[in-house]
């Protein structure tokens, strides 16, 4: 073949357009089966990256550029979904002011809360996550958050408590939170 990375940069033009819809979907949870979609952004972002290396590899090889417009639409693609993954991560709410993790057996919840007053909160589990953006005001030492429930259940409660370095967010049936296991850990 004359010239194998514009063949790479072929199938990356078709790739990361299908690799930022299946991240989309995914992110939305348009469809109940998340697992699937995960599978396919993640495999597809790994072909994408080694698909990128072997153009460079190929490239430095035969001391020929690829096809510039070939490039500057790769490039693109590129640029597109770094902003289409920082847009469904918080990326640009500006400075973070908390980070916390509640660590599972099988599951984990990132919360990450904004200076703007924005939240996301990510609930992984074996099979997928669920991803919860809205916003919250701090009172004192409470967390309020406007949008409640999260999701189709009361898991984490409208209202948390920071005590030190932990954010406790489940309520027992007598009103108290339950220190013992259910609390974010602030990084």
């Amino acid at each position: 073949m004359k010239n194998n990375s514009n063949i790479t940069l072929n199938i990356l033009i078709i790739l990361i357009p299908i690799i930022m819809v299946m991240y989309g979907i995914d992110m939305k949870d348009i469809f109940e089966v998340d697992i699937l979609f995960t599978l396919i952004w993640i495999l597809g972002s790994f072909g994408a990256i080694g698909l990128l290396l072997a153009t460079i590899a190929i490239s430095l090889e035969k001391k020929r550029v690829p096809n510039k417009i070939k490039l500057i639409i790769v490039g693109l693609l590129l640029v597109t979904s770094t902003i289409v993954y920082m847009s469904f991560n918080g990326g640009f709410w500006g400075e973070k002011i908390i980070s916390a993790t509640f660590l599972d057996d099988r599951s984990s919840m990132r919360l990450k809360l904004y200076k703007n007053g924005k939240y996301v909160l990510v609930s992984d589990w074996m099979f997928g996550d669920k991803r919860y953006i809205g916003n919250y005001r701090i009172e004192t030492d409470t967390i309020y958050f406007d949008n409640y429930p999260l999701g189709d259940n009361d898991f984490v409660s409208k209202k948390l408590v920071l005590v030190n370095d932990s954010i406790y967010f489940r309520l027992l049936p007598d009103g108290q939170y339950d220190k013992h296991f259910y609390y974010f850990k602030i990084k």
